[in-house]
Formats: C-alpha cells, structure tokens, sequence
C-alpha cells in the first residue's frame, strides 16, 4: 500500500460523499425550477405529516351547517374525502411556494384541481374501462405533467359545466386558510411590485424554512455515489466494519442492508463468518478496464450504431399531418384514419424515448466511470449482503454484476495462461454470450468452424460484415471482447494469458434448489440435476407440455372461440415460456404469467392472428402456459404451498419468519403493517401517507408472498458461499446463480460447485431444519414438510450441464 494511492483513496471516498450531496440538493433545486418541489423527499415528508391534521380540522369545519362565508366550499368539499382535499392543497401550496405567487393565483390552481377530482371522478364511475385504458396510457407513457392529463381526460369528458373563476377561488382561499391554520408552516404577505401596486403572496414561515434547511443537510448525506476503489476493500470483521475506509461511507453501506430497525436489532450479534469469509475473497478481485471494448463502445456511442445501446440521439416526433385548426369532426373517414394512426405512432415514441433516457444514463455513468478508472492498474468492488445472504456489488450498474456493457468492459487485472483446458473453456464462453445453445463440443465447433471471422471481428471490428455478427450477439459487448482474447489464444492455446471471466450459469437456478430439496426427479432432469447427453432446457419442456395442450383441444368443441388454434399459429416456444417459468419460483402468480404472456405477443404482432381479441388470446395462452409449469414442477409447487402455509401460522403467532440457511447466515424476515391512509386523486396519482412507521403487527399477505423467494434466494446464497470458501482462486466473478473466474480454473470451479451443492443437499434438509428451528424458536406446531421424490442428489457430480 503506497501512501500516495491511499491518499488517493481516501479523496475518492471523499468525492463519492460530496458527489451524492451535490446530487441531492441538485435534484431538489431541479424539481423546485420546474414547480415540482412537492416532488422532493422534505415536500412528502412534510405532506404526509401534516396531512391528517389538515384533513381532521377540514373534517369538522365540511360537517358544520352554519350559512354565511364558506357555505358554498362546504357544499362542494363534501363530495370528496378531506384527506383528498388535504393533499391537493399541501401539494400546489409546496409547488408554488419556490416561486412565490400570488395567493389568488395559488387558490384558482387549489379550486382547478378539487373541481378536477371531483369532475373525473364522476367520469371514472360512468366510463370505468375508458377511464382504466387512458390511465394505464398515462402510466405507460411515464406522463406526470397535470396539464397533460388533464388535457387528455377533458377531451373525452365534454359534458361537465365548469365552476367560475369566482366559485374556484373561494375554494382555493377556504382550502389555503385551513392549511395556514392546521399547519403553522405556511402565511401570507402583502408584497409590492414594480409597478407600485401590491400582491398577496403565500410564502413559508420560518419554521418551516427551519425545517427543511436541516432535512436538507441531513439527508444529503445518506446517498453517497458508491464506487470501485483502487486498493483492496477492507475486509469485513463484522457488520459495520469492512468495505469502504471512510466511517461515513461504512455507515451507508454495513455488511448486511436490512430495511427497518426491527430487523437489524434481530440480527444483532449473529457470526456471519462464512459469508464474511466469501465475500472478502470476492472483494480482494483485482479488475482493470477492457481498454479494447471500451474504445469500441465510445465509437458506437459517438456515431449512433445502436449496437447494444439506446441511440444517442433522441427520437423525434413527427410532425402532425394536419393543420392545428381542423378538427376530428372536420375529417372524412380516411383522413380520421391517418390522424389516429399518427397519434398512436406519437405514443409509441414517447414511450421508447423515455426508456431511451433511462439507459443512456445508466451507459453514461458505464462509460464515464471507465474513462475515469483507466488509468488505474487494478480496481477493486466492494461487495455486501442483502437481508437474505444474497452478495452484491456496490456500485450499481458500473461492476462486474451489470448489465452486458459493463461486464464486457471489465476484465481481470491478473492474467493467467489458459492451460490444458482453457482454451475450451474460452470458446465455450465465447458461443454462451453469443447465445449458441448445444453440447459444449458443439459450441467449440461453432468457434472452430468461424475461426477466422472471429478474428476478422476483433481485427476490425466496424466493418460492415464483422459488425452485423457481433452486433446480433446476445451479449455483444462480451462476445467482443471474446473475440479480441480468441485472435490471440488461437496463436497459444495453452500459454495465452487470459484475462476474460469466464461464468458458468445454473439452469433456472430456482427450480435447481427446489428439486434438490424435495429429491425431484422430473423437475430435476428438466433443470440438468442428472445426467443427459446434452442440456436440458425446462423453458422448452414447458413449451412441449403447452404445445401438446393445445393441439388436443385446437379445433375442438373445447376450443369454440379459436384460441388454441391460434396460439399454435403464432408458435408457443421457449420464448413466450421464459419469463413465467423463471419467476414462478419467486412468488409469480397467474397474473403475472398473464401480463408477461401478454407482452410478448404484443411485441410481436406480426406473428399474432387475434386482432383485437388479442388480450382474450393472450389470457387463454397464459392459463395453459401456467397449467403447463405444473406439470414439469410438481414438487417445487408443493415446496412453495408448503412454505406459505408454515408463513401463515407464525404471522397467526404476530412473529416474523426467522432462519438460519445452511452457511449460517440469519434471515430475519418481518414486513410489518403500516399505519397509513392511500389518498387516491384522479390527477396527482394514488399516494400513500404514512401517518406512522411500521407497526408491530406483522403483514401476513405480505410474509406469505416473501417467503418463497426469500428462502431459496438464502439457500443458492449459501451455495455460492461454499463454493468461494471452498476454492483459492486468484479471482472471482460472482452473480448470484453464475460463477465466474479465468479460463484455466473453470474445471475446478465446475467441480466445486457440483461438490459443494451435492454436500449442502445431503449435509442440509432445509426444509425441516426450518420447520425445527421455527417450532423451537415460537413453541408452535407446523404441518410434516412435503414427501421427498426419489431423485439421487449425487447425480449432480456427474450432470455437465448442472451449470455452463
């Protein structure tokens, strides 16, 4: 350790600190600019503080009955609840405030507003679907402008005789005095202008300034811009001790991140050791940037080639092909035709540039922070756990679990020579990230037989046909960087030096766990727990099990509406089966499988015979894509129900669920009732106020929906635990369900982690050690775990596709 590259070090930790305060109060003097300041963390703290109390004093004023000043505000607030009134006048008192408008101004936009809520509530009530169509548009679109919405809602709501100006402003003022009067934070002045006249103007108190000017400094602090380091992570000693060197940074970032001080205090003076034990060697990776992927990537970026990431220039609106004036009621029907044909494309593009803007900030914070982590020898990640042992990079995004731009400009910053396997092993990688499926000696063919267009590509990369082969990548910026290390090996194959991480993925990692806990044989030989000639692939079993389904019934009485025959004709593959399959183990109901299955026949109309039954068409797939997952894992099913029930009857006992997963790390699960009212506004959205934290009643629902994923996530957590501490490799590069290191140690990683997983399965019945410490933990009764299948657990030694 050199005193300068601490020094160094310890001015990074600094600016990650400093970047994260800037970056706060940036964003709220942004949203404060452009009139959003109820937008900010103080504006919604402060609303939903003072929320109650406005809406308890607007209550019993509304329910009074005395004539006189206010008589006609009562009449129309008591159409709406005063926790609605509440909200809508402390949201446009806090967005006004920044800018100091007139108290008429304000109390005209207060009285637009309640007449607003009022006036699409009713519409909500006559035209339900219309209603649940324009706002799922408003949501698809990410539109939050009001005047946006509103435009949209009037145009299909004509009929409404608007309140006058006068009628708006008296709500508005009755609404301003009551918040003023509840809430102490807010008053009005006379100020003079200019021109010598005077204004009213509603302005914040001084305790209110008070208040937000400590909120302010206070949680600047609490999002520092974690970032890679350029000396080894300190490693963890226990929960607050470890990671970054800064105190302030430690703080924000302890070993394990639990959510609620309930939690913590459960886990207090627990021995994390194996999973301490993982995690520094995961850290102690020395990484450098990929100076060849990196120079490709700002090429693609600066001439807009799209290849792996959104265009960097927006996308453009096209320009409305008919005057402002004309009207819809002015067009014949061919011109009504091309006029809404237009607005649907106008939809479509505002949706693609809003995803567009959201991943050129994620590729911008990539590209930057390898720019400036270059000229760096080595680089280094902290890592820590989530409340279920589950191990992750600081750095979000830019880190070697990002997305494929930042892994394929990631490399291991100590090479090793690829040796006598290596060499396979590269080429295996090299045909994964291309998304070559097959036997391993297929995907070494498939290197083989294009030898020299892989070099070609790593040679000259933007040229037209190298780039359309590499651009078609799954991972194209991984399979780029494959290419430059294969132009290379190919000349050595066993002394190259190697600097690629080279993963080694579980097939649907999940269902892995639950079939080797309850000895599944089926759905073990879908997810490649036994030997097969070649990999198994459960997305596609499932798409044959559908498949068959629909055939038998295609044509059929059973079928009258069409839509077994039409799901055969836009094909039912492993696509269409991936998402669902996936997340089933995750807590994924048939609603989800139904809006994903939905999804995927939208984006993909041209293969879609329903026409607008297509969301009928959709609904139906999705009942025997479900249908079909049972088939293939039954055991896995029961896993799930069982647990569910064991949830149920702790909540019953109002205690959380708490186990010890095989490497000894403790999952403390409590998601508690909240004390809190939703306040739903046609306009403004649906905004939950929390009147208090957490209670002390546990959420059933909530436990019983967490608990699936929670524990399997605990159990390939361990899993991957074992395995480091079982190894001594130079580095690693772990994801979850994909273990990584060089080429040359992929065989021993491929054993231990067959090893290891035989070991936990054997050593560990998990669901009974959970049973036993719950029933010991609460004195309670909970139902035999379900009958294990005759599955041999030792067959996973010999499985080569377990993980690759």
């Amino acid at each position: 350790m050199t005193i300068d590259l601490y020094a160094e070090q310890l001015e990074l930790e600094e600016s990650m600190l400093q970047y994260g305060v800037d970056r706060y109060k940036r964003n709220i003097e942004n949203a404060e600019q452009q009139g959003r300041a109820s937008d900010t963390t103080y504006a919604r703290r402060l609303t939903a503080a003072l929320c109650s109390d406005m809406a308890l004093s607007l209550g019993t004023w509304i329910r009074k009955t005395v004539p006189g000043k206010g008589a006609y505000a009562r009449v129309v607030l008591r159409r709406l609840e005063p926790e609605q009134s509440a909200y809508i006048t402390l949201k446009t008192i806090f967005d006004s405030l920044i800018r100091e408008e007139s108290l008429l101004t304000v109390a005209l936009l207060i009285g637009q507003r309640i007449e607003d809520q009022i006036r699409f509530t009713l519409f909500q009530k006559d035209n339900p679907s219309l209603y649940d169509t324009i706002l799922r548009q408003f949501k698809d679109r990410a539109c939050r402008n009001y005047r946006r919405k509103h435009q949209v809602l009037t145009h299909y709501n004509k009929g409404w005789k608007g309140l006058t100006v006068n009628q708006r402003a008296q709500l508005g003022t009755t609404l301003i005095e009551h918040a003023i009067t509840a809430t102490g934070l807010f008053d009005t002045r006379l100020d003079r202008m200019h021109n010598g006249k005077t204004k009213k103007v509603l302005y914040a108190t001084t305790a209110a300034v008070e208040w937000i000017d400590e909120h302010v400094s206070r949680f600047s602090l609490l999002f520092p811009d974690f970032s890679p380091t350029v000396l080894p992570p300190v490693p963890w000693t226990d929960i607050y001790t470890g990671g970054y060197y800064l105190e302030p940074l430690r703080r924000r970032f302890p070993f394990v991140k639990n959510k609620t001080k309930v939690q913590r205090d459960g886990i207090k003076g627990h021995d994390f050791s194996a999973a301490m034990q993982a995690v520094n060697k995961i850290q102690e990776t020395p990484w450098r940037i990929n100076q060849f992927t990196l120079n490709v990537m700002q090429q693609v970026w600066r001439k807009n080639l799209g290849i792996g990431m959104p265009p960097s220039d927006p996308y453009i609106i096209p320009p409305c092909p008919f005057p402002k004036e004309v009207t819809k009621d002015q067009m014949n029907e061919q011109e009504l035709e091309q006029f809404l044909y237009w607005k649907r494309q106008c939809s479509e593009i505002y949706t693609l540039e809003h995803q567009r803007v959201s991943k050129c900030l994620l590729l911008s914070r990539v590209l930057s922070s390898s720019v400036k982590y270059s000229k760096y020898e080595r680089i280094y990640f902290v890592y820590n756990c989530d409340f279920r042992g589950r191990i992750y990079a600081a750095s979000s995004g830019f880190s070697p679990q990002g997305p494929d731009i930042s892994k394929g400009i990631l490399e291991f910053a100590e090479g090793k020579p690829l040796g006598k396997t290596g060499f396979k092993w590269l080429q295996v990688h090299g045909a994964n990230v291309y998304g070559v499926k097959g036997t391993y000696d297929e995907r070494v063919a498939w290197c083989k037989d294009r030898k020299d267009m892989l070099i070609q590509i790593a040679e000259d990369p933007f040229e037209a046909r190298c780039r359309s082969i590499w651009a078609d990548a799954d991972e194209p910026y991984q399979f780029l960087a494959f290419c430059n290390e294969y132009k290379q090996a190919v000349q050595d194959t066993e002394g190259f030096v190697s600097h690629l991480a080279i993963a080694l993925d579980g097939s649907c990692n999940g269902l892995q766990h639950f079939s080797a806990m309850l000895r599944d044989h089926v759905g073990g030989y879908a997810v490649n727990l036994v030997p097969a000639a070649s990999q198994q692939d459960i997305y596609g079993l499932v798409a044959q099990v559908c498949t068959r389904k629909l055939q038998a019934v295609a044509g059929t009485s059973d079928d009258p509406d069409g839509h077994a025959s039409k799901a055969l004709a836009f094909g039912i593959d492993r696509k269409i089966c991936k998402p669902p399959v996936m997340t089933v183990v995750y807590g994924s109901t048939l609603m989800n499988c139904m809006k994903r299955t939905t999804e995927y026949i939208l984006e993909n109309p041209e293969k879609s015979l329903w026409g607008e039954d297509v969301y009928k068409g959709a609904g139906f797939t999705a009942q025997v894509i479900w249908k079909s997952i049972d088939e293939v894992i039954i055991a896995a099913r029961a896993a799930m129900q069982w647990l569910r029930k064991v949830s149920s009857i702790v909540s019953k006992e109002n205690k959380p669920i708490v186990f010890i997963a095989p490497n000894g790390f403790k999952v403390y699960q409590s998601i508690m009732k909240i004390k809190a009212r939703t306040i739903k506004t046609q306009l403004l959205g649906k905004v939950l106020l929390k009147i208090v934290e957490d209670t002390e009643d546990i959420n059933p629902g909530k436990q019983a929906n967490g608990i699936s994923p929670n524990f399997v996530h605990a159990l390939y957590a361990s899993h991957l635990c074992f395995t480091v501490n079982a190894t001594n490799f130079s580095a690693y590069a772990m994801v979850h369900d994909s273990f990584g290191t060089h080429a040359c140690d992929t065989d021993e990683m491929a054993s231990v982690l067959r090893e290891e997983f035989v070991k936990m399965y054997t050593e560990h019945d998990v669901l009974q050690e959970l049973k036993d410490y719950l029933e010991e933990l609460y004195d309670i009764e909970l139902p035999e775990v379900p009958e294990k299948g005759l599955l041999d657990i030792a067959k996973v030694m010999d499985s080569k596709y377990f993980f690759g």
